[in-house]
């Protein structure tokens, strides 16, 4: 090989590699800083669900509703008078306060968003009074979950049943 084909070829890498060399740190600095948004986010996460909320991994409001449902039922239960529930409500500073309907049930479907609903919608209430309160919150990772219940009274303003209602924030 001569001379000036390997002065060339040294020209060549050099300028190669300076290319690559002035495109790496640009590709370097992206990596980084996606790996820097990533950790981020992990800390962000455990922070929102470990360390700002330690008490929400033992939250009893994180059971399935059928199990907040026998827990409720344990200190409000069926015969309940409406003034007794009311007094519960109001004796939990935690819990949003409850909005009391004498003129109707509360409602109840059990279907799915989009399944039909019968004409006969006297079926979906229960009772002919009700309550309602939001008894507590918790973190679902990043959205939030309000956990409500519904009481139901009969006529005479006695306990029929309660229902756990539980609906989740999203972005």
């Amino acid at each position: 090989m001569s001379k000036g084909v390997k002065s060339l070829e040294n020209e060549i890498m050099k300028k190669g590699y300076k290319f690559i060399f002035s495109i790496l740190p640009g590709f370097l600095a992206i990596i980084l800083l996606t790996i820097l948004v990533i950790v981020a986010l992990l800390g962000f996460h455990a922070y929102r669900t470990r360390g700002l909320y330690p008490r929400d991994y033992d939250n009893p409001l994180r059971k399935l509703p059928e199990e907040i449902k026998i827990i409720f039922l344990e200190f409000t239960p069926v015969g309940t008078s409406m003034e007794d529930v009311l007094y519960v409500i109001k004796d939990n500073e935690e819990w949003e306060s409850g909005y009391v309907n004498d003129k109707q049930g509360y409602t109840v479907f059990r279907g799915r968003v989009g399944d039909y609903i019968p004409n006969d919608l006297e079926s979906y209430f229960v009772g002919v009074k009700s309550i309602r309160a939001t008894v507590g919150t918790y973190y679902n990772g990043y959205l939030l979950t309000h956990v409500e219940i519904f009481w139901g009274f009969d006529e005479d303003s006695n306990l029929v049943d309660l229902d756990v209602r539980k609906t989740t924030d999203n972005f």
